[in-house]
């Protein structure tokens, strides 16, 4: 008895050995065709076995089968090899069947056999180009909406396979049932959506280890006989097509051909096309996949957008809470009328901050104006000293140090922000040292710059805050203006009333400091208010006043840096550009 040949076939995709298997069946030719998978070693595998003829679907993607391809050249001249076109959806590029065949005839030695007639031959052909076409429109199309994908997919398969049901069924995470994300009756023209079918163990085991299951008489075929009473006798159907749905090698679902009336034989063809239409479906899975990861994440930055600026706000709104409070123990403990009405005037200016800061909230999707009004920074910081005096710990001394003026084009508000948050740092640094400290804000003109990218060019007008509490260490200040990221504690103790004379004031800048700004109003006196205590001012940080001054700064097109030393203090400077004065 004659030995049988041997033919290995390399292609990257399953169906083309399944077509190619089909084609040489049809042409009569009987061999053994051997299958090789793209991790295999092609030239191992052609030396330990008697292979007569090796038939390579060209291109190779696979470099090592390239290599391997060259390697078994050389070592075997003799070994006859036949290069075709490949690649699943490119049938209708390769050489016919009868090509094909005469070609294999002609190398293995083989007998010729009766060929199909030659309108046996244009159906054919036609039937291919036909699935072809329909292929490459379908892999062309939007896969976005999901939805959409599936019907398209589910209408052009009934119409090309002439099959009456078409539908698409995913398994549940558990893997119990599968659920039917879409049906199309061919003959209505209708989507339907049929109930969830449980998981038949017989019925699974073949998806899992089959390319296609095709069973012309499924009420009788061992294979789907489970699931003749829940479904198939239910909706009048006689044969399926199956074709499984695998994603990173996991079967997840399934494609269903199925004819109702008659059973009916699925053609080589037929089942070749069923397993495209399983990957088109599976690939709109991959798009259905990643635009709900797209739209989580989209929803995520929005979520995390709207924390961020309550939580600015809310840490700058908390500020002023803390100055109002401030500027109450002040007023309670006075007996001057002076002192009561200028509380009263900064309790007024603090509370309109309040309102804006509350206004921000309900307005976040404005973006900052662009023509900003001249600002004189000196001025503002005279203005907002007694403020920030309030900020200060029982023990903390605070100075002012503005040469003014020196002019910004800016958002008074927002750079009143900036300074409060620099200075609510400074102040739980110093008073998380122990022994008390001092903070001094200074605003000076500095020349233009040499060229550095850190800071804007030209002259520019410097914000300084500096303090000698605690300091930071490299790995902090790496971090310090990464919104969220804190060091404080929960709470600790902040002084409510600012240092100075029991009459209303000496006429010194705060905290002992002459203040050179117009703006600036004498502290208000402590007298029997020194002895008002500290009142509690949250201080877990938020971690967004740094970022949120980070923001700001930036918005003015300036610069913000830091130099600390632990346990000798920090030093913020702020930088933006000047401009001439106001005419």
């Amino acid at each position: 008895m004659a030995r049988t040949a041997q033919v290995l076939h390399l292609a990257e995709s399953p169906n083309d050995s399944f077509l190619l298997r089909a084609e040489l069946a049809e042409e009569g030719i009987a061999c053994q065709l051997l299958t090789l998978s793209p991790g295999e070693d092609l030239a191992a595998t052609v030396a330990a076995s008697s292979i007569d003829l090796l038939v390579a679907d060209v291109p190779l993607s696979s470099a090592e089968w390239q290599r391997g391809l060259d390697e078994v050249q050389r070592a075997q001249p003799e070994l006859p090899i036949i290069f075709r076109w490949g690649g699943t959806g490119n049938w209708s590029t390769e050489s016919t069947s009868e090509q094909l065949g005469r070609r294999i005839r002609g190398v293995l030695s083989l007998p010729d056999t009766p060929r199909r007639t030659e309108g046996e031959k244009r159906e054919f052909l036609d039937r291919l180009v036909r699935h072809q076409q329909t292929y490459l429109e379908l892999l062309r199309s939007d896969f976005w909406d999901f939805d959409d994908a599936i019907r398209r997919i589910i209408e052009r398969a009934a119409d090309l396979l002439e099959a009456e049901r078409v539908s698409v069924w995913e398994f549940t995470a558990d893997r119990k049932a599968i659920v039917c994300l879409d049906l199309f009756v061919r003959s209505t023209r209708a989507h339907e959506r049929p109930r969830p079918v449980s998981s038949c163990p017989r019925y699974l085991a073949t998806l899992e280890s089959s390319l296609t299951l095709a069973a012309d008489d499924a009420r009788h075929d061992p294979r789907t006989s489970e699931l003749v009473d829940s479904y198939l006798i239910p909706h009048g159907v006689y044969s399926m097509l199956d074709a499984p749905i695998r994603r990173d090698g996991r079967l997840v679902g399934v494609v269903c051909h199925e004819q109702t009336g008659a059973p009916r034989q699925w053609a080589v063809l037929d089942q070749c096309s069923a397993g495209w239409v399983a990957g088109l479906v599976a690939r709109a899975m991959d798009v259905r996949e990643r635009r709900q990861l797209a739209e989580r994440l989209e929803r995520a930055e929005r979520l995390d957008s709207i924390g961020r600026l309550a939580g600015g706000l809310a840490h700058d709104f908390n500020n002023c809470l803390t100055a109002i409070l401030a500027q109450v123990d002040i007023g309670l403990h006075s007996q001057n009328p002076t002192v009561i009405r200028e509380v009263f005037e900064e309790i007024r200016d603090l509370s309109l901050g309040a309102g804006r800061l509350s206004k921000e909230l309900l307005t976040p999707g404005t973006s900052e104006p662009a023509d900003r009004p001249p600002v004189d920074l000196a001025a503002l910081i005279g203005r907002i000293a007694p403020r920030l005096q309030a900020l200060m710990p029982a023990n903390g001394r605070f100075d002012v140090a503005a040469a003014g003026p020196v002019w910004v084009r800016g958002d008074a508000e927002s750079l009143e922000r900036v300074v409060t948050n620099l200075v609510c740092n400074a102040s739980d640094a110093i008073a998380g040292s122990g022994a008390g400290g001092r903070v001094k804000v200074s605003v000076t003109r500095t020349a233009a710059s040499g060229g550095d990218a850190a800071v804007p060019s030209g002259a520019s007008a410097a914000i300084e805050v500096s303090d000698n509490g605690i300091g930071m260490d490299a790995a902090v200040q790496a971090r310090l203006f990464e919104p969220f990221f804190t060091t404080k504690g929960d709470t600790k103790p902040v002084a409510a009333a600012a240092a100075g004379a029991a009459g209303g004031g000496s006429g010194k800048g705060v905290g002992g400091s002459a203040a050179p700004t117009s703006g600036a109003r004498p502290a208000a006196g402590t007298g029997a208010a020194g002895s008002a205590g500290a009142s509690a001012r949250p201080t877990g940080g938020t971690g967004l006043g740094l970022a949120t001054a980070f923001g700001i700064v930036r918005a003015h097109g300036g610069t913000i840096t830091v130099e600390s030393t632990p346990r000798q203090g920090s030093r913020f400077t702020v930088l933006l550009p000047t401009i001439p004065p106001p005419s």
